[in-house]
């Protein structure tokens, strides 16, 4: 039976746990929560997690299309409601590894970040959920609204 070590992250707006099985294990899970200290009860949006290298700057700053960059993982919510948990695990493509398991063990900084979607009636009669431009000129790293997780230190 595999032992499961778990570290949770106090944060600001986000709890996240990681889970990593035990020796020979190969992958590490992570799992976000929206506490129910969310300031809206629902959410749609883009659920970014951030492994970062550097801790000199909050992760979401460390990410570029650069190869060396910060490492992002994401996932798509719909409906996401206070207390629910959304898991990142090794089915989820990232970049610039493209699964967790690619990343390689260290020491890192990690954020979460919910860019958050709004929900459209568009004219045509359909509906889109798109991130609004709420005063930030759509960064994601900036816009007002969006949630995020204080940078924790984590070794996996």
């Amino acid at each position: 039976m595999t032992r499961i070590a778990r570290q949770l992250f106090g944060i600001f707006t986000l709890s996240a746990a990681l889970a990593c099985a035990g020796p020979g294990a190969t992958a590490a899970v992570f799992e976000i929560k929206l506490p129910s200290s969310a300031p809206e009860p629902v959410y749609d949006g883009r659920l970014i997690l951030i492994i970062a290298v550097e801790d000199d700057r909050e992760p979401r700053y460390q990410v570029s299309a650069d190869f060396d960059a910060a490492q992002i993982f994401g996932v798509n919510v719909e409906q996401w409601q206070r207390g629910e948990v959304v898991r990142i695990d090794g089915q989820v493509l990232g970049f610039p590894a493209r699964k967790l398991s690619d990343v390689p063990a260290g020491h890192y900084s990690v954020q979460a970040v919910l860019h958050k979607y709004d929900t459209f009636e568009l004219g045509n009669g359909k509906t889109v959920k798109l991130p609004a431009a709420r005063g930030a000129g759509q960064n994601w790293r900036k816009e007002p609204g969006n949630l995020l997780s204080k940078p924790r230190g984590l070794s996996f």
